[in-house]
């Protein structure tokens, strides 16, 4: 019988686009969560088409050189995936179970849901990923979700369903857009190791943190 490698619960946080991908390594402590490593990496050989995996080899050695490289190892995971493989809708129409369905907001008498489907071929690549690693990928979602958790996580006892639907419709439904950088910054604590520009980052900082908090 294989042993069964321990899980720590150290988070990696991997956010991938038509043309890039964004891994994050978050470590908690007691007040804050420490962001230990961070990069972003775009293609421009369609490695990651569409959020198809087309050059496999290279992502995994993109993935195993962070995870080397940060002691990574066994850390609970979280695949956020956004761009035209990804179908995503905000309406008044609740879709089909296939479909992920996150209840939003009401408005004028009428229920407003975030739905979203990912093709399950595409779901498989990501998840032979994660396996040839040996990473526990507990969530392939959507950065929206993601974005999502961190609000309500910021907004604790105090959320309330009738504010977000107020800051969501001010903020065209951009998440990213409510959460202030001074927020953001009670929450994490960023390793001197780790040097990016933030304002460039931000999208994907929120999104990272969010898939952290995600099943918290």
């Amino acid at each position: 019988m294989w042993p069964i490698p321990s899980i720590t619960n150290n988070t990696i946080a991997c956010i991938f686009t038509p043309r890039s991908i964004t891994l994050s390594y978050f470590i908690p402590q007691q007040s804050t969560v420490l962001l230990q490593a961070y990069t972003h990496i775009s293609f421009c050989n369609a490695e990651l088409e569409r959020n198809i995996i087309c050059n496999p080899t290279v992502i995994k050695k993109i993935i195993h050189a962070f995870i080397k490289q940060h002691n990574a190892h066994n850390s609970i995971t979280h695949f956020a995936l956004c761009g035209p493989q990804v179908s995503e809708k905000i309406s008044n129409k609740k879709r089909e179970p296939s479909h992920y369905n996150s209840f939003l907001y009401t408005h004028n008498h009428k229920d407003f849901y975030y739905t979203a489907t990912i093709d399950p071929l595409i779901i498989m690549q990501y998840q032979l990923i994660a396996i040839h690693h040996l990473l526990p990928l507990q969530t392939i979602t959507t950065p929206f979700i993601a974005q999502l958790a961190l609000y309500k996580t910021i907004q604790g006892t105090s959320f309330r369903y009738t504010q977000l639907a107020d800051d969501l419709r001010t903020h065209n439904h951009h998440i990213e857009r409510i959460i202030d950088y001074k927020t953001i910054m009670r929450y994490i604590t960023v390793s001197s190791a780790v040097s990016f520009d933030i304002a460039n980052e931000y999208y994907f900082l929120v999104s990272s943190l969010g898939l952290y908090y995600l099943r918290r």
